[in-house]
Order: C-alpha cells, then structure tokens, then sequence
C-alpha cells in the first residue's frame, strides 16, 4: 500500500462530523468520517455475506463504519444503506468471502427458488 502511495490510519471520533445526505429519502443527515468522503479513491472490502434484514448485503452494509452510530441504521436498513451510498460512493469494492460468506448467500438463494443443494465443505 505505501508503496502506491497509499495510507491507512486509526479513525478518531473527533473527524465524525454531522454531513447532509443531499439525495437520501429516509435520512437526510447523519455523522460520516470526513476522510472517507475527502479521500480521492476510496475501496471497499466486505465480507460477502447473507444479512436477515437485507437478504444479501454486497458492500453497502460495510459502509457503516465510516458513520457514527451504526446500530441506528438497522431500522430500514435496505433504505438507509442505499441513501448513504448515495453519498458514499467508493470506486472499487472487492468482495472476500468470509467464514460462511458467498456459500450461505448461494445456499439461501437457490433455497428460495426451491433448489436443495448441500454446502461446500
């Protein structure tokens, strides 16, 4: 990374500054860390994962990190995901499949289309 010229620091709570969301429908404002937002690329590296209140989550879930107050974002969490990424646009997101990852997202879809396949072991 640094030999691209790239940094990578602790986040402070101090630089979680109220921002408006000029594009979002169910929030409108809400305490993003300024360097996300001033960065000029910004990636994002979720855990692909199946999520209970917003089936498969892909990157945007991630993105709770860089606000204050993530557990405030459960309640209309597919709404309010997609008002922060209207703000939070990283320019790359690359996927890593975690513990259970992409084989439970694959496994839950394909359940719901009524095909039985066993996991990958």
């Amino acid at each position: 990374m640094k030999a691209a010229g790239g940094q990578m620091e602790v986040m402070r709570p101090v630089k979680f500054i109220d921002t408006e969301i000029p594009d979002g429908k169910d929030i409108t404002t809400w305490e993003v860390y300024q360097d996300v937002l001033d960065t000029g690329v910004l990636i994002n590296v979720p855990i692909a994962k199946t999520h209970n209140l917003s089936r498969l989550t892909l990157g945007g879930k991630n993105l709770l990190r860089v606000i204050s107050r993530p557990e405030d974002m459960h309640r209309a969490l597919g709404s309010r995901v997609a008002n922060l990424m209207t703000l939070v646009r990283p320019a790359l997101t690359v996927g890593t499949e975690g513990e259970r990852g992409c084989r439970d997202a694959a496994n839950r879809q394909e359940s719901d289309r009524g095909v039985d396949r066993p996991a990958a072991g």
